[in-house]
C-alpha cells in the first residue's frame, strides 16, 4: 500500500499550490481530496501532470477543474504508479492558471471557459507562478529586496541565478505603452536564465523587482555552469533554444500588448508541416530553414516562436510548455531540413540532472506556458 508522501488542508494551501509542487518534482501518483466524512474525488499525476480526474459521476477535464477549484477540505498525495490514459490534454501550467482564475472568480464548479476576463494589462490580476522546494545545496548567500527595488533590469548584463525563498517578484519589459508586467513569481521560481552557462555575456531582456519584501537565495553559478558543461551537446543545445524561446515569447507579449506586431510575416511563404493536437510524439532539431510555432489561423493567427538551425519543435519527452503539438501547430519554410532526437536516450540524460537544473526547467516551461496564454489576451485586446 502507497504511503502518504503530502498531506494538507486546501485552506492552507490551494489545489492549484500543490499541482504546482508536484510539477516541479516531476511526481508521479493519486492526489486524493475529501473531507473528514467523504471523499471528494482524485486527481491521477504522472511526471508531474494532471492526466485524469474523478469526482462522482464527473471524469476526466470536468471533474479536474472541479476538484482544483476546491476550497474546503485536504489533500494526501499517494506517489504510486499511474495506470490511466492520458485524458487530460492541456498542459499542467494551463490546467493551473486556469484553475487560478477559476477561484479567483469563485467559480469553483465552473469550466474554464467563459466568466468575467481579467484584465490583461492589471498585475495584480496575475495568477503567482511557483516553483519547486529550493535546494540549499545550492544557494550560496541570501539577499532581501524591499517593495520595488529591482533585482535585474532590462538591457544590463549579468549571469546571476537567484531561486525565490520567500515573497513575490514582478518580470516586467518595456514597451510603447509603458512598463508591462509579464509574470508574478514566487517561492521557488528561478530569476535568470539559461543561455547565460553559454555565453560570457548574457543580457537581461526583462525586469525584475521585488513586490513588498522579497527573499532570494543567490543560487552557485560555478556548480551548475559544470553542471551544464557535463551534458551533452544535444541537451546544452536544447536547453539554450528553449531558453531562446522563452525570450523570444517575452517580446512576442509585449508587441501584442503594444499593438506593434505583424503576425503574418511569420506565416508568409511557409506550409502546415505538424497541425495542432496532432499525434506527433517525435522531437526533431532544426539543421536548415525555419518553422514558426502558431496558434489559430488566418486573420486570428497567434505566432509564438520563430525557430532556425539549432532549435527544437515537436513533443519533448519530458516537458510540456503549451506549444506543439497538443497546443500549437508548426509552420516550415520550403527548405526546411530536421533530424529526429532520440527520445529515449533524451528522457535518459534528463532524468540524470540535479533536482536544482530541472527545477531551472521547468520554471522556463511554466514561463512559457504563461507567456503564451498573456499573448492571447493581449492579441485578443490589441489586433
Amino acid at each position: 500500500m502507497a504511503k502518504s508522501a503530502l498531506k494538507g488542508d486546501v485552506q492552507f494551501i490551494s489545489v492549484p499550490e500543490v499541482l504546482q509542487l508536484l510539477g516541479g518534482n516531476g511526481a508521479t501518483g493519486e492526489l486524493r481530496l475529501g473531507t473528514d466524512t467523504e471523499e471528494i474525488g482524485t486527481i491521477y499525476v504522472r511526471d508531474g501532470n494532471p492526466i485524469d480526474a474523478t469526482r462522482g459521476t464527473k471524469k476526466g477535464v470536468e471533474a479536474l477543474y472541479s476538484l482544483v477549484a476546491s476550497e474546503k477540505g485536504g489533500f494526501e498525495f499517494l506517489p504510486k504508479a499511474v495506470r490511466r490514459k492520458d485524458i487530460v490534454k492541456k498542459g499542467r501550467m494551463e490546467v493551473i492558471l486556469d484553475a487560478l482564475r477559476m477561484v479567483d472568480e469563485g467559480r469553483p464548479e465552473a469550466s474554464p471557459a467563459g466568466g468575467k476576463p481579467r484584465d490583461p494589462a492589471s498585475a495584480s490580476d496575475l495568477p503567482v507562478i511557483r516553483g519547486p522546494m529550493a535546494s540549499y545545496l545550492y544557494v550560496v548567500e541570501h539577499e532581501e529586496f524591499s517593495d520595488g527595488q529591482r533585482i535585474v533590469s532590462e538591457g544590463k548584463y549579468g549571469q546571476w541565478l537567484w531561486v525565490i525563498l520567500e515573497g513575490v517578484v514582478d518580470i516586467t519589459k518595456e514597451t510603447p505603452k509603458g512598463p508591462l508586467t509579464l509574470l508574478r513569481l514566487g517561492e521557488g521560481a528561478i530569476i535568470g536564465n539559461i543561455t547565460g552557462f553559454s555565453l560570457e555575456k548574457s543580457m537581461r531582456n526583462s525586469t525584475a523587482s521585488a513586490v513588498g519584501n522579497a527573499h532570494l537565495g543567490v543560487l552557485n553559478y560555478q556548480l551548475l555552469s559544470n553542471e551544464f558543461a557535463l551534458m551533452s551537446g544535444e541537451m546544452k543545445q536544447f536547453l539554450i533554444s528553449l531558453d531562446g524561446r522563452l525570450r523570444q515569447l517575452t517580446d512576442l507579449a509585449a508587441q501584442y500588448y503594444g499593438n506593434t506586431i505583424r503576425p503574418k510575416a511569420y506565416v508568409a511563404g511557409k506550409t502546415l508541416l505538424l497541425k495542432q493536437n496532432s499525434l506527433a510524439k517525435g522531437l526533431f532539431k532544426i539543421t536548415q530553414g525555419e518553422a514558426s510555432v502558431v496558434r489559430g489561423k488566418r486573420k486570428q493567427i497567434l505566432p509564438l516562436a520563430l525557430l532556425g538551425p539549432g532549435d527544437y519543435y515537436g513533443r519533448v519527452p519530458f516537458l510540456q510548455i503549451g506549444h506543439e503539438p497538443d497546443g500549437a501547430s508548426v509552420m516550415a519554410s520550403k527548405d526546411l531540413r530536421a533530424t529526429q532526437v532520440d527520445s529515449n536516450r533524451f528522457l535518459e540524460e534528463y532524468d540524470g540532472l540535479s533536482a536544482m537544473f530541472k527545477a531551472m526547467i521547468s520554471h522556463v516551461a511554466n514561463a512559457i506556458s504563461f507567456l503564451t496564454d498573456q499573448a492571447e489576451l493581449y492579441r485578443a485586446g490589441g489586433l
